[in-house]
């Protein structure tokens, strides 16, 4: 979209350019047109004048050569004339010949007169014409060409400096990673020498458990680390999504009764085809998040999970009442996080699950609560 919106700019001074060149040469044109046509009228008045002059030369029994002569000393539009009488050419004293001068023929009763037009200004004033044209058209293409040069100088540069801010961005992203990875391997790796201090000096069996979930949270952090930037491979298979969401809300069992969480499920099963491995990650992300936002509320804590069939789709949602600010533009961004603890690849990650089953998810506010909306395809 962003390109695209960058070539109309492109085009747009081009197009205009363009256009008043179109503009320019049409005007050109119609004023060359317009004076060879007030050329042709006068030519054609000035016949016309001499027609009626030769005729009333004749009828008072005056002499027609006689009166061209005087006439064409006078004009500085008539040059030349001959008479032709009885298979005679008489030409008109003072008259002028030139192969670039205009011929006209009048016609009498029992002569004829050729009449010869300078044409000079009108092939000059045709001539600044069309250099005109030629100078107004070579301006455009200069122009234009100044436009695209320009223009490709601008883009180049503009891209050169989003590549530069793209990677400052990125570098930046790829900093707070590895912080937050290290802050949370390091806590990880803490707590693991602090259980196994106990199972040597206790030899409880319970921090041998302890040790076991320590070793399989951080054994999490490296996987979703990992499958960053790695595709998704599905294993399909028809899938109860109503099953999922009991079994992951039983896990939180002991969680949801120390914070007083109230969990809600309405709903019919609705079965569909994926990897149930991966929608089970996708929830459990979803309803974990839920959990740990009702964490530090006042009051009632409800989150509630409803699942139903809207035609050819499964429509799931995640509410809780923590009302917490979204920013929508970075939620689903990994490594954008706004907990003390995790570093933003759940939400991440569920996306990415959620949109490889080819299906869509989204965040809104409604009455006061944090909805999370899945869909599935069927």
């Amino acid at each position: 979209m962003k390109y695209k919106k960058q070539k109309i700019k492109l085009i747009l001074p081009i197009l205009l350019t363009f256009i008043l060149a179109i503009f320019f040469s049409y005007n050109f044109y119609r004023l060359k047109t317009e004076w060879n046509r007030f050329f042709q009228i006068t030519v054609h008045r000035e016949v016309q004048k001499i027609q009626s002059m030769v005729n009333s030369t004749i009828e008072s029994g005056g002499d027609p050569v006689s009166s061209l002569s005087s006439y064409m000393e006078k004009s500085d539009f008539l040059k030349g004339a001959k008479l032709y009488l009885y298979n005679r050419d008489i030409t008109i004293p003072g008259s002028e010949t030139d192969e670039n001068f205009v011929e006209k023929k009048i016609h009498f009763k029992n002569f004829s007169i050729s009449l010869y037009f300078d044409t000079s200004k009108e092939k000059e004033i045709n001539k600044h014409i069309i250099i005109q044209f030629i100078t107004g058209t070579a301006i455009s293409a200069i122009l234009i060409t100044g436009i695209l040069v320009f223009f490709r100088l601008y883009f180049k540069e503009r891209e050169t400096l989003q590549k530069e801010i793209y990677e400052k961005d990125r570098l930046k992203s790829v900093s707070i990673a590895i912080s937050s990875i290290l802050h949370e391997v390091k806590n990880s790796l803490s707590r693991l020498n602090m259980i196994a201090y106990r199972i040597i000096s206790t030899k409880d069996s319970k921090y041998a458990e302890l040790l076991q979930k320590e070793i399989m949270e951080l054994s999490k952090i490296i996987d979703e680390t990992a499958s960053v930037n790695k595709p998704i491979k599905i294993t399909e298979g028809k899938v109860n999504l109503k099953n999922i969401i009991v079994k992951i809300v039983n896990e939180f069992e002991k969680i949801l009764k120390e914070k007083q969480i109230k969990v809600q499920i309405f709903g019919e099963d609705v079965k569909t085809h994926g990897d149930k491995k991966l929608l089970e990650s996708a929830l459990r992300n979803l309803i974990k998040n839920g959990i740990e936002a009702l964490e530090f509320k006042k009051g009632e804590r409800d989150l509630s999970i409803s699942i139903r069939k809207e035609k050819d789709k499964s429509v799931i949602l995640v509410e809780d009442n923590a009302n917490l600010p979204i920013d929508k533009e970075n939620l689903f961004l990994p490594f954008k996080s706004t907990k003390d603890k995790g570093f933003g690849l759940g939400l991440f990650n569920t996306k990415k699950i959620i949109e490889t089953h080819k299906g869509k998810i989204s965040v809104y506010k409604h009455l006061g609560k944090t909805v999370f909306k899945i869909e599935l395809p069927l």
